[in-house]
């Protein structure tokens, strides 16, 4: 098992996030000092009321703190953004952190971020494949040409080189069928999201397979998975977040052999104790509810105890 601390950079407006930067520097020194493995941020755009951190110059800020650790975003919507850019980004953090970065993507489902973007929702499928075409190029070649849909690319190349070899691993992320095939097609990795239903992941993971196979592929050393849970001391005060009985922990993440733990308000002794303490999952709530594609998945159950999900990660991987 692997496990990692997926940080929360969405805040509310009441929260003052300047005096919560030492905070999120200390739940990653701890984190690191604890053994985990691996520090993931999310990605949106334009969340008033909430206020959030960018990215990739959050990855950036917290690598001070996250030495040895894989880093990653989780996940960047790829649709909204130029794939030269990305790559050059990708780059930048991949050489940082020593050729530990995973760039995680997915394509988006807020219709106000694409409207703003001015990009069509029925483009994110096309966009994405051919961002990530044009990325593993700009990683792998001196020089690239390319003239598709979206992105024309004359003789140009990324300066710098990625540390790892064809570049930073790409996770796609995947809630319905089509878009596990196309992790299987065009990533490294298949995402699995904290939305995904046991009911619904068992197919899936075989048709993952079954297009890996298709295509040619093995299947891949890291198979992440996101969970939201809670912990705490005894199974009673990690059901209980009042009063600081339990510590609300908001993605549980699992890797290849092993997990990684996400978006947290994790103070740096509950971190500790996460490796020790009952691990339980929580009915999901969503910073955005108020999104109507969010409204559909706030309700559903998902697996209900973390460590559930790492025996079934172990049978199934």
């Amino acid at each position: 098992m692997k496990v990692g601390l997926y940080i929360a950079t969405q805040f509310t407006e009441q929260t003052d996030v300047m005096a919560a930067r030492a905070e999120m520097l200390e739940q990653v020194r701890v984190a690191r000092q604890s053994g985990f493995a691996s520090l993931w941020v999310p990605h949106h755009y334009a969340t008033e009321p909430m206020q959030m951190l960018a990215p990739v110059p959050m990855l950036a800020w917290l690598l001070q703190e996250a030495e040895g650790m894989v880093i990653g975003a989780n996940i960047l919507i790829m649709p909204l953004l130029n794939p030269i850019h990305v790559a050059e980004d990708a780059v930048t953090l991949d050489l940082l952190s020593g050729g530990k970065y995973v760039l995680g993507v997915g394509i988006g489902y807020r219709a106000a971020e694409f409207d703003a973007f001015n990009v069509p929702l029925k483009e994110r499928v096309p966009r994405m494949k051919e961002s990530v075409e044009i990325m593993r190029k700009l990683w792998t070649e001196d020089r690239v040409t390319h003239k598709g849909k979206y992105f024309t690319i004359e003789d140009m190349g990324v300066g710098l080189k990625p540390v790892r070899k064809g570049g930073p691993p790409i996770w796609i992320a995947g809630v319905v069928d089509a878009a596990v095939k196309r992790a299987a097609e065009i990533g490294d990795a298949w995402l699995i999201t904290n939305f995904a239903h046991l009911k619904e992941l068992v197919p899936q993971m075989k048709l993952y397979r079954e297009t890996l196979a298709a295509v040619g592929k093995p299947f891949p050393e890291d198979a992440p998975i996101t969970r939201e849970c809670y912990i705490g001391p005894t199974n009673a005060r990690a059901r209980r977040v009042q009063g600081g009985a339990a510590v609300q922990v908001r993605r549980l993440f699992v890797v290849g052999p092993g997990f990684s733990v996400g978006r947290s308000r994790v103070v740096p002794a509950a971190v500790r104790g996460l490796r020790q303490g009952p691990v339980h999952h929580r009915r999901q709530g969503l910073c955005e509810g108020r999104d109507p594609a969010l409204q559909r998945i706030a309700g559903r159950e998902s697996l209900f105890d973390a460590r559930a999900v790492a025996g079934i990660a172990a049978r199934n991987v």
